[in-house]
């Protein structure tokens, strides 16, 4: 008889402190929950320029565009009420064309266009895992994550509208390639969150980490003319590897929760 006494009131307690834990979470007079708990997904973006822009509209300077060097998306799962595993996906891509007028070799009345392209891309994976503190609108969390990357930098090639011949000789550029780069890096977090509503947050995080860069081997491409015939020369350029230390990275964020 003891023993099922005992296991009753065990039973008992087990049921207040589970119910106690829900009365800890945050919720609305209607008993919506404004705070992310166990088993909840989270959805991201980085508002760093559109915050920035917010915030000019009432300053003196005045409010520009807000421009994105990276469309950054991120996601989070809970595995407790206060412990989430995060990823975040960031990519950047941009190309940008300078167009040149100049005399047609052949018809000096004439003009035809030399083009510089130029082109790059970063990818960053980054997978890490957030402790969270407080169970009002404002919480805190820290953190420490990992990122992978790849991409290219200052891909460039040239078009001309006056080809190369007997009557137009030269030398000049066709294209220059930087190789492929690649990055892994850790970094420790910090930063907070303020829910505006139930499962929408606004936040700030402040990051400090390391990381190995390394760049490929690229090629350059000349043409010249020869005499008689146009002449195409490749050169490889070199590689290179760092270690780079990223002092408190900064960004804004708005996530939605679910």
């Amino acid at each position: 008889m003891k023993k099922i006494f005992v296991t009753i009131g065990i039973a008992l307690c087990a049921m207040n402190w589970a119910a106690a834990q829900e009365e800890d979470l945050l919720t609305t007079d209607d008993g919506t929950v404004i705070v992310p708990q166990q088993g909840s997904f989270a959805f991201g973006i980085d508002a760093t320029p559109v915050l920035k822009y917010v915030g000019g509209l009432f300053s003196d300077n005045g409010a520009t565009v807000p421009t994105f060097k990276y469309a950054g998306f991120y996601g989070k799962y809970f595995l407790a009420d206060n412990l989430a595993l995060r990823g975040k996906l960031r990519l950047w891509y941009n190309s940008n064309e300078a167009v040149t007028l100049v005399t047609d070799a052949g018809n000096a009345d004439k003009q035809v266009e030399n083009k510089t392209t130029t082109s790059n891309m970063d990818v960053n994976l980054i997978v890490g895992i957030e402790k969270r503190i407080g169970k009002t609108r404002l919480q805190g969390f820290y953190g420490a994550e990992l990122t992978f990357g790849t991409g290219f930098l200052n891909n460039i090639s040239y078009t001309y509208g006056n080809p190369l011949s007997a009557s137009n000789p030269g030398h000049r550029p066709l294209s220059s390639k930087g190789g492929t780069t690649f990055l892994v890096g850790a970094a420790v977090f910090t930063g907070a969150e303020y829910f505006i509503a139930p499962g929408i947050a606004i936040g700030g995080e402040l990051g400090w980490g390391i990381a190995y860069n390394s760049k490929g081997r690229g090629e350059q491409k000349t043409e010249s003319w020869n005499n008689s015939s146009q002449k195409i020369d490749t050169v490889e350029t070199g590689g290179s590897s760092s270690f780079n230390f990223n002092n408190f990275d900064g960004s804004f964020t708005l996530t939605f929760y679910f």
